[in-house]
């Protein structure tokens, strides 16, 4: 069972705090170190505060799951998360209706559950009834400007796409960078891939805006990182981006080289349509170079 103690710890660690940074005109650092480790009961003072200086609701702080519902809901929110990584809209949307009424039958008020479930219906207004404007809308009520929880990035995230589906070129911009640079003072998570989905995300943008040394560095980082957890996930999409932003600032060796792995890895899983469009992009910037050559030429 969690703790008062245990909560405040995991928010403070999120924040990347020390304890002496936390209790700064608070109470002193032993006081926090004995409430973090459930050897004393903070005052609502101490909480209300603790909790201004987290930039968290107090409601954080005193949220809490008995272990058996943690596991149930764990494992409905793991189903509804691997049907979005597949795109069964259709099982997201029944999956979530269970998760719904779960909730309301065992009488559950969890802030994280709540936004998990708004995200999700949002994700299911974009890609299954391709309706963006009413995801924004559902996300705007509940979006963090600071986010502190893993679901708030996720939130921020999609809203980042939903952005880009908009044509609101500055606030997917914003957003992507926001999740990034937040993602990188994170001790843990709890779903790794996350990192590399905003990642990139972001390296996207940066695409977008024709930054290419900085699409790379955001690159090399995602590689490091799926070498340092083993990963695989998004492997041929980062090969790409890192093609064709090679591709632009005419280096055709490691063009090559990087489409010639996307090109791998889509053939290996099966990917049609992202193996044709990787050979597609090879091509064009193969002419593109040959062009480039004749015009010196001339």
């Amino acid at each position: 069972m969690e703790t008062i103690g245990d909560r405040i710890a995991y928010y403070r660690t999120q924040r990347g705090l020390s304890r002496k940074e936390t209790i700064d005109g608070i109470c002193d650092e032993s006081t926090l170190f004995r409430i973090e480790k459930g050897n004393s009961d903070p005052s609502i003072y101490i909480i209300q505060e603790l909790c201004k200086k987290l930039n968290i609701p107090v409601s954080y702080i005193f949220e809490a799951l008995n272990d058996d519902i943690k596991h149930e809901i764990t494992f409905m929110k793991q189903r509804c998360r691997k049907h979005v990584y597949y795109e069964e809209y259709d099982r997201l949307s029944t999956e979530l209706n269970k998760l719904h009424e779960h909730r309301k039958q065992k009488n559950i008020q969890h802030k994280s559950l709540d936004l998990f479930i708004t995200w999700h219906q949002a994700i299911l207004l974009r890609r299954k009834n391709n309706d963006p404007k009413s995801a924004h809308q559902l996300l705007e009520n509940v979006i963090s400007v600071q986010p502190v929880l893993e679901v708030e990035i996720g939130i921020m995230n999609t809203m980042g796409l939903i952005c880009a589906s908009l044509e609101e070129q500055e606030s997917a911009f914003y957003y992507f960078q926001t999740c990034f640079l937040t993602l990188k003072t994170f001790p843990s998570l709890d779903d790794p891939t996350l990192f590399i989905r905003v990642g990139y995300n972001y390296a996207s943008r940066l695409y977008f805006n024709r930054d290419y040394q900085k699409v790379m560095m955001i690159i090399n980082e995602l590689l490091d990182y799926l070498q340092i957890h083993q990963l695989k996930y998004m492997q041929g999409h980062i090969y790409h981006l890192l093609a064709i932003t090679h591709g632009q600032e005419g280096d055709l060796n490691n063009t090559e080289k990087c489409m010639g792995v996307a090109i791998t890895i889509f053939g290996n899983d099966n990917n049609v349509s992202h193996l044709e469009k990787s050979k597609k992009d090879l091509e064009m910037i193969r002419a593109n170079n040959i062009q480039k050559k004749k015009g010196k030429m001339l």
